[in-house]
């Protein structure tokens, strides 16, 4: 009867928390969220048989405001072959430009096939406006005097603030990773947005030799957090790569972010292997992202993911913000253990070829008697008779750390007697880590 009375505990705790919020705080938060949910989208499908093999890059153009005017590209993808795109942008008069890139030198030439949607008008884009079963054909000849790449080419083309830190070179001292931008991302997703705060940056000039491992901070979180652990990587081998994304926003959406940013880094780079590294609440994104890159890419270039001290049960205190808040936070919904986003992220089994470390830990001060198993076959013995809802790394309950259809997938388990940012700095935790690098890049170069 006293656990259960300490678990009735817990939740009115949680609950108590999420209500002692400021209002002014949930108000903010409602107007973000709105902000961001008025942006429009577009769902395009690119047809063409000559060269379906080859990448093709789409894009929203901003309508020039005269006839001498530079032209922004206001978001873009790149798709690995001809096929769907999903187009999202703030309101405004955008034409759509897609163009194969056959010759791979990531720009137009005049031979490629292209095709560009909205002249002689532009798609007008308005708060909420969705546009569905766009098509736009490379087939169809484009008649003299329209619209075409090399004509935007030929004016100048810049790129959107919200498109342009895909590979900006950071330092983990940069003021848009202080504590109190990070939080904004939580709370004022909109502000973090404008503020082109979000991005993959990258510490090091790039080098083809070295393997990028993309870091994936938590909620209210930023890459700072990582410090101790790029610090002792091996950085003759690999190369840190940070997402920086605003928290509050549902986890899948925040996880084809993370694919985006890849695949967008991929022409530029080209590099064939990449490590996702993520801790906490990241966790979840990285497996959002997995899945996002599973579907999108043909083969693969994600090859370990790894995650630290994460909710992959989810949270009781995101349930309570569900069931009790004001305004509900959107990551919130996909935290909560009741989600569908919980029951259908682990559906799929992982490729042979991408191994899934997972990494958790209980606070000191709540250590067993046994060791912390360090496998699958081990760690439900070891915590028989024990309480994993009630231990704890001080924020994440046992029970969802080793949440069991994400141990089913896990390659290997790792325990530790840490808390849930003390496992950033641990000695034990980035020992582990970095054989575990090492060991993926061997097995990698083979």
């Amino acid at each position: 009867m006293g656990r259960v009375s300490r678990k009735i505990g817990w939740l009115a705790v949680a609950a108590g928390l999420v209500l002692a919020v400021p209002g002014c705080t949930f108000r903010e938060l409602n107007k973000n969220q709105k902000e961001i949910d008025r942006a429009g989208r577009l769902y395009i499908t690119i047809e063409g048989e000559p060269f379906e093999a080859h990448p093709v890059y789409v894009a929203l153009v901003r309508e020039p405001e005269d006839d001498m005017a530079a032209v922004t590209v206001e978001t873009y993808k790149n798709l690995p072959e001809i096929g769907p795109a999903a187009l999202r942008a703030p309101s405004g008069q955008y034409f759509v430009v897609a163009f194969q890139d056959v010759n791979a030198n990531k720009r137009y030439d005049h031979s490629e096939p292209f095709a560009v949607y909205g002249e002689p008008t532009a798609i007008d884009l308005w708060p909420g406006r969705v546009i569905q079963d766009l098509t736009l054909s490379m087939d169809v000849p484009v008649l003299s005097g329209h619209w075409s790449p090399k004509q935007f080419q030929d004016r100048g083309v810049k790129l959107s603030d919200r498109v342009a830190n895909f590979g900006t070179k950071i330092t983990l001292d940069d003021p848009r990773f202080d504590r109190e931008v990070a939080r904004t991302g939580m709370w004022k997703p909109a502000e973090f947005i404008h503020g082109n705060n979000p991005g993959l940056y990258m510490l090091e000039d790039y080098d083809p030799e070295k393997i990028p491992v993309v870091f994936v901070h938590g909620i209210g979180g930023s890459p700072r957090h990582f410090a101790t652990i790029i610090e002792q990587m091996d950085r003759e081998r690999f190369q840190p790569w940070l997402i920086y994304y605003p928290s509050a926003l549902p986890l899948q959406d925040l996880g084809d972010y993370l694919q985006t940013c890849l695949h967008r880094m991929r022409p530029d780079h080209g590099h064939h292997h990449y490590v996702v590294v993520s801790h906490s609440m990241g966790g979840l994104v990285a497996w959002a992202g997995l899945r996002a890159h599973l579907e999108q890419t043909a083969t693969p270039y994600i090859d370990l993911i790894v995650t630290i001290h994460s909710p992959l049960g989810g949270m009781a205190s995101a349930a309570a913000g569900v069931d009790h808040a004001p305004i509900v936070m959107e990551c919130w919904h996909d935290l909560d253990p009741r989600s569908d986003f919980l029951k259908s992220i682990y559906n799929d089994p992982l490729p042979d070829n991408i191994p899934y470390h997972l990494f958790y830990g209980i606070a000191p001060d709540q250590a067993p008697a046994t060791d912390p198993p360090t496998n699958q076959g081990a760690h439900a013995q070891a915590l028989r008779g024990l309480d994993a809802d009630e231990l704890s790394d001080e924020t994440v309950s046992l029970n969802s750390q080793l949440h069991r259809p994400a141990v089913a997938r896990a390659a290997a388990i790792h325990g530790g007697l840490t808390t849930h940012m003390g496992c950033l700095r641990d000695a034990e935790t980035i020992a582990t880590l970095n054989r575990i690098l090492a060991t993926n890049a061997d097995r990698s170069a083979e």
